[in-house]
C-alpha cells in the first residue's frame, strides 16, 4: 500500500472523485492534490503544470508513490488541447526525480476516442486494437498515450487507462449522461412536462459509473503493469437513446417529448470495450448497477442550485 499519492488537475471531474474515494476508501494513504484552479492547503497546491521549476520541487517535497494525471481533458482549440494533455504530460514525467530508494508509478487516463469507430465485425475492442482516432481529442489523447509510454525509465513505471464513457454522480454536461441529466432536473424544477432536445440516439456505447472508474484507477496504480495500456469500460453496449430513458425513468417527469436535431448530420457508431485485460491484472470488478449509477447522476443535479 502506498504511503501517498499525488492527483493532478485534483478540482476536475474525475480527479475530484478519485480524491473523495482514496480518502474514503484508503485512509491510511496521504493525498496530495495539484490544479490550476481552486485553493490551496495543506495537501493541494495551486499550480501550472506548465510550470516546471514549481512542478519539479513540489513533486520532490511530497515524494508520492503514485501519480493519477487527470489534468488535461476537451479543451476549446487544438493548442491548448496539446498544452494541456501532451505538454502537462512532459513537464510531469521529467518532474519526478530518479531515486534508487523509491519507484514512481504513473497513471495516465486515456480515452475510448482513441480507437475511432471501429469495424462491424469488432464486438469489443481490445487494447490490441490498433487505433484510428478521428476527432483531433482522439488523436491528442493517443499522442499523450504515446508519449506516456515512451518515457518509461529505470524507476519510473507507467500506465495508461483508457477509460470509456462515464456516467454517476457530478457527471459533467460535456458528457451525455450529465448533458440530459441537466436538462431533466431543469423540467422538474419548471413545469414536470416540455421538451428534451439532444443529437441523435442512434449510437451505442459503453458505460461504467465513476466510482468504478476511480477503482480501477486505483487498482491500476496498485497492480497494473508497467508499460501496458488498460481499458476502462463495462463492456456491456447501451444505446444513447437506452441512457436517456433510463434517466427519465429515474426522474420525476411526465408527458416528456424527446426531439432529436434535424440537422445532425454527425456519422453515428458503436464504440463498446472489453475489460478482461483489466480484470485479468487486477482485482477489479465494476460493481456499481446501471440503475445505481443513472439514480445518482440525476440525484447529483438535483443537489445543485
Amino acid at each position: 500500500m502506498p504511503r501517498r499519492i499525488l492527483i493532478t488537475g485534483v478540482n476536475g471531474f474525475i480527479g475530484r472523485s478519485l480524491w473523495q474515494h482514496v480518502r474514503k476508501s484508503h485512509r491510511s494513504v496521504e493525498v496530495f492534490g495539484i490544479d490550476q484552479h481552486g485553493e490551496s492547503d495543506d495537501h493541494i497546491q495551486i499550480l501550472s503544470l506548465t510550470d516546471k521549476s514549481r512542478l519539479k520541487v513540489y513533486i520532490a517535497e511530497i515524494a508520492p508513490q503514485i501519480i493519477f494525471h487527470c489534468a488535461g481533458g476537451r479543451m476549446k482549440n487544438r493548442t491548448q488541447l496539446r498544452t494541456s494533455n501532451i505538454t502537462t504530460t512532459k513537464n510531469l514525467l521529467a518532474s519526478i526525480p530518479s531515486r534508487c530508494d523509491m519507484t514512481t508509478r504513473v497513471i495516465i487516463p486515456g480515452s475510448a476516442a482513441e480507437y475511432g469507430v471501429l469495424p462491424k465485425n469488432i464486438r469489443r475492442v481490445s487494447e490490441t486494437f490498433k487505433a484510428d482516432p478521428q476527432s483531433d481529442y482522439g488523436r491528442i489523447k493517443l499522442e499523450q498515450s504515446a508519449t506516456a509510454l515512451g518515457q518509461c525509465r529505470e524507476g519510473l513505471e507507467v500506465c495508461v487507462a483508457r477509460i470509456f464513457n462515464i456516467t454517476g454522480r457530478n457527471t459533467p454536461e460535456q458528457l451525455a449522461a450529465g448533458r440530459f441529466a441537466r436538462q431533466i432536473v431543469e423540467l422538474e424544477r419548471q413545469s414536470k412536462t416540455g421538451v428534451i432536445d439532444t443529437y441523435s440516439l442512434s449510437g451505442r456505447r459503453d458505460f461504467l459509473d465513476i466510482d468504478d472508474v476511480c477503482r480501477a484507477l486505483w487498482c491500476l496504480g496498485i497492480d497494473g503493469r508497467p508499460g501496458e495500456i488498460y481499458n476502462v469500460c463495462s463492456s456491456q453496449a447501451r444505446g444513447i437513446e437506452e441512457l436517456l430513458m433510463g434517466l427519465i425513468m429515474e426522474s420525476r417527469l411526465h408527458d416528456i417529448e424527446i426531439r432529436e436535431r434535424s440537422d445532425d448530420h454527425s456519422r453515428t457508431f458503436d464504440v463498446v470495450g472489453s475489460n478482461a485485460k483489466l480484470r485479468r491484472h487486477t482485482r477489479w470488478m465494476p460493481q456499481v448497477t446501471w440503475e445505481q449509477s443513472l439514480k445518482q447522476t440525476i440525484t447529483s443535479y438535483r443537489k445543485l442550485k
